[in-house]
């Protein structure tokens, strides 16, 4: 197991202070009492891990669809056992080792020539994840009516939520219009000295994955079942507690945002973020939700996705897969330089830290 850095051990220990006060102010309402009498539906449970689990696989196939917009040829079977291996080490050392980093070395691996592609894969997959969560947030706020609503805060966050959402959505869609404007804008930010490093960046990907439009739809049309399934997952794990929570509606619009919160760095996986988030956003759309329903909602969540973690190990070995192959992505990942950060994850996919999105 990796070690933590003195970095990562004061990211830890940030979270769990945070988890810390939100569990105290749960106590003192009550919410453990309720717990006492009345503990977790294991039927709503077992649904929820069911949801994690389909959720994970619609994640490994999108990813799959990606890395064909690219020209990288994958079978579903090397897309399932590399995404399970991948989901697995979210857990490891709560993130030291990033899930997206070990798919993407070794992806890459194996691949000497396509070494660049395979690494934007990642990072493109996460990007799709993000708009998916962007767009069930903005429907959800629209159908809720809380772009709308009399609290300031929650009608000031919800129209900032449609504002980015519709900046995402057409930047998604300037991708696949005709003239290249993506790639046009691209080459208009390389003329500035501040925004030249990003300006080839998007041009690079943008030439990349041209001529595999076809796959990177079918990965976006994936990915939003997978978002949807993913969101469905958090529900039934609140809905297991003898709490009162939001409506399935309210989640659509909560949970990604809570999602969304625990890709800061300021805790391994998001661990506290993401609680603080989802409890802010529970009293906020419901106020009649119970105090600490959204921290235990998320930290019943977490156990749930751990189990899945383990089931993702589990089938990785019995794929044939090799504990080797974990240190040798750590290496190589020391060697590579990549977008995306280890142990921090875009909210596209199923992850610790959304823990996945």
């Amino acid at each position: 197991m990796p070690r933590l850095s003195l970095a990562s051990w004061l990211r830890l220990l940030c979270g769990l202070a945070l988890v810390g006060v939100l569990l105290w102010q749960a106590a003192g309402n009550e919410a453990f009492a309720k717990l006492r009498e009345a503990p977790p539906n294991p039927a709503w449970l077992a649904a929820a891990f069911g949801a994690i689990v389909v959720g994970s696989v619609l994640s490994f196939l999108r990813w799959r669809y990606v890395a064909q917009a690219t020209g990288i040829e994958m079978s579903i079977a090397e897309s399932m056992r590399l995404g399970a291996l991948g989901f697995a080490c979210n857990f490891v050392a709560l993130g030291s080792v990033g899930g997206d980093v070990v798919k993407a070395t070794l992806l890459a691996k194996s691949r000497p020539g396509q070494r660049a592609a395979a690494v934007t894969t990642v990072l493109v997959d996460r990007l799709l994840g993000l708009v998916g969560f962007l767009t069930y947030a903005a429907a959800a706020i629209l159908a809720t009516g809380a772009a709308w609503a009399e609290a300031t805060p929650l009608r000031l966050l919800s129209q900032s939520t449609l504002l980015v959402t519709a900046l995402a959505l057409v930047a998604f869609a300037a991708f696949f219009a005709p003239g290249r404007p993506v790639e046009r804008v691209a080459s208009w930010l390389e003329r500035f000295p501040l925004t030249t490093p990003l300006g080839k960046r998007i041009g690079k990907l943008a030439a990349r994955y041209r001529d595999g439009w076809r796959s990177l739809l079918a990965a976006a049309a994936v990915g939003l079942a997978m978002n949807g399934i993913f969101i469905a997952s958090f529900y039934l794990a609140g809905a297991a507690l003898p709490l009162k929570t939001p409506s399935i509606a309210q989640h659509y619009f909560a949970v990604p945002l809570a999602l969304i919160s625990g890709t800061l760095p300021i805790s391994p996986n998001g661990l506290g973020t993401i609680e603080a988030t989802a409890e802010y956003l529970y009293r906020a759309i419901e106020p009649a939700s119970s105090v600490g329903a959204g921290t235990l909602a998320s930290l019943t969540h977490r156990v749930a996705m751990l189990f899945a973690g383990l089931a993702a190990a589990a089938y990785y070995y019995a794929a044939g897969g090799r504990r080797s192959d974990v240190a040798s992505a750590a290496a190589m990942a020391a060697s590579m330089t990549t977008p995306i950060g280890s142990g921090t994850e875009l909210p596209g996919a199923p992850a610790a830290s959304r823990h996945t999105v």
